[in-house]
Protein backbone atom coordinates (compact mmCIF):
# COMPACT_ATOMS: atom_id res chain seq x y z
CA UNK A 1 0.00 0.00 0.00
CA UNK A 2 1.29 3.57 -1.07
CA UNK A 3 1.41 6.04 1.79
CA UNK A 4 1.12 9.66 0.72
CA UNK A 5 2.31 12.23 2.93
CA UNK A 6 -0.29 15.02 3.38
CA UNK A 7 1.25 18.22 4.27
CA UNK A 8 -0.53 21.32 6.69
CA UNK A 9 -1.90 24.55 6.12
CA UNK A 10 -0.48 25.83 9.49
CA UNK A 11 2.90 24.81 10.61
CA UNK A 12 3.63 22.29 13.43
CA UNK A 13 4.33 24.44 16.73
CA UNK A 14 5.56 21.47 19.07
CA UNK A 15 9.29 21.31 19.52
CA UNK A 16 10.33 17.62 19.87
CA UNK A 17 13.50 17.64 22.72
CA UNK A 18 15.91 15.19 22.78
CA UNK A 19 15.00 12.14 24.97
CA UNK A 20 15.79 12.14 28.39
CA UNK A 21 17.39 8.80 30.28
CA UNK A 22 17.39 8.63 33.57
CA UNK A 23 19.53 6.06 36.25
CA UNK A 24 16.80 5.31 38.38
CA UNK A 25 12.84 5.28 38.21
CA UNK A 26 12.31 6.91 41.38
CA UNK A 27 14.34 8.95 42.33
CA UNK A 28 15.34 11.33 39.31
CA UNK A 29 12.52 10.12 36.75
CA UNK A 30 9.76 10.38 38.56
CA UNK A 31 10.88 13.81 40.10
CA UNK A 32 11.24 14.77 36.57
CA UNK A 33 8.10 14.02 36.16
CA UNK A 34 6.71 16.19 38.74
CA UNK A 35 8.63 19.02 38.09
CA UNK A 36 7.93 19.32 34.83
CA UNK A 37 3.87 19.00 35.67
CA UNK A 38 4.64 21.69 38.74
CA UNK A 39 5.77 24.35 35.66
CA UNK A 40 3.08 23.14 33.73
CA UNK A 41 0.68 23.74 36.61
CA UNK A 42 1.85 27.25 37.30
CA UNK A 43 0.86 28.41 33.83
CA UNK A 44 -1.95 27.00 34.26
CA UNK A 45 -1.61 24.32 31.35
CA UNK A 46 -3.69 21.40 31.51
CA UNK A 47 -1.33 17.98 31.94
CA UNK A 48 -2.48 14.32 31.34
CA UNK A 49 0.15 12.09 32.49
CA UNK A 50 0.21 8.48 31.16
CA UNK A 51 1.56 5.36 33.29
CA UNK A 52 1.74 1.87 32.40
CA UNK A 53 -0.05 0.50 35.68
CA UNK A 54 -2.12 1.48 38.40
CA UNK A 55 0.75 1.63 41.28
CA UNK A 56 2.37 4.35 39.59
CA UNK A 57 -0.10 6.32 39.18
CA UNK A 58 -0.97 6.12 42.47
CA UNK A 59 3.09 7.16 42.84
CA UNK A 60 2.59 10.29 41.36
CA UNK A 61 -0.68 11.22 42.55
CA UNK A 62 1.25 10.91 45.98
CA UNK A 63 3.72 12.84 45.22
CA UNK A 64 2.10 15.53 43.15
CA UNK A 65 -0.24 15.81 46.38
CA UNK A 66 2.94 16.15 48.33
CA UNK A 67 4.00 18.82 46.09
CA UNK A 68 0.51 20.93 46.43
CA UNK A 69 -0.98 19.77 43.01
CA UNK A 70 -4.17 17.79 42.92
Amino acid sequence: MDVVEIPTNKPVQRKDLEDAVYMTKKKRKFNAVVEAVKEAHAKQQPVLVGTITIETSELLSRMLRREGIQ
